[in-house]
């Protein structure tokens, strides 16, 4: 018959250390995540401005300077320059305004508002005609822009190498002027803005120096910029 060894049952089997241990890490491993979350409670409420619920505010990034990248600050084609623009910078030579010719176009690439004005002698026995255009093109993109008067001021360079053609100040972000007899033809840019003002002055008894055609041409460059700026 099958039954216990002599002095009886077998005490029984003590229970291994591992259990424990494993208990004992889980345990420690709980109350570093309630400590953990205790101080991440604590910071953000000490944070000012901060509430329970809130999420951090995102500063907001500086857009560039209107004008520098693409879009720029002025936008014509939609610009009357034959019903605004001040012909005062040629008053002074005793003419007055006999027609105006306006041009305007808009597209997604580029746009543009022009126009040509024609002004005659206003004193008997004297014969004085001047003619001015002003033109503003806006463009997409403001490199666009300073493209164009650069391929402009490069063509200049290469071929009117007998005609006076240097750097105007005051006009935008560059300029320069060229003039051919009685012709005066000055290019800039400015941001997404490419300006051109050119006049031809016939007639007039007293001679006019580069100096003083191109201070009047800088009156009509900076007042046409002024009419197209958004």
């Amino acid at each position: 018959m099958g039954g216990f060894p002599p002095g009886g049952p077998p005490p029984p089997k003590k229970p291994g250390a591992l259990p424990w241990v494993i208990g004992g890490v889980g345990a420690l491993l709980v109350l570093a995540l309630v400590v953990a979350g205790g101080v991440v409670i604590t910071l953000s409420a000490d944070r000012p401005g901060a509430s329970a619920g809130s999420t951090p505010s995102t500063a907001a990034t500086p857009s560039a300077e209107p004008g520098t990248t693409g879009g720029g600050a002025y936008q014509a084609g939609t610009v009357d320059l034959c019903a605004r623009v001040d012909l005062a910078p040629v008053a002074d030579l005793g003419v007055t305004k006999t027609s105006a010719r306006p041009y305007t176009r808009t597209g997604d690439f580029s746009s543009v508002s022009e126009c040509g004005f024609s002004l005659r002698s206003s004193r008997d026995g004297d014969y004085v005609s001047v003619s001015v255009r002003v033109s503003a093109t806006t463009y997409a993109e403001a490199k666009d822009a300073a493209q164009r008067w650069q391929s402009f001021k490069d063509y200049t360079a290469k071929s009117s190498t007998n005609e006076p053609h240097h750097d105007v100040i005051g006009v935008g972000s560059k300029a320069y002027y060229k003039r051919s007899r009685n012709f005066y033809y000055l290019y800039g840019y400015d941001g997404n803005l490419y300006l051109e003002v050119n006049f031809s002055i016939f007639g007039y008894d007293k001679p006019l120096t580069g100096a003083d055609l191109t201070a009047r041409a800088t009156r009509f460059a900076n007042a046409t910029m002024v009419l197209v700026r958004k």
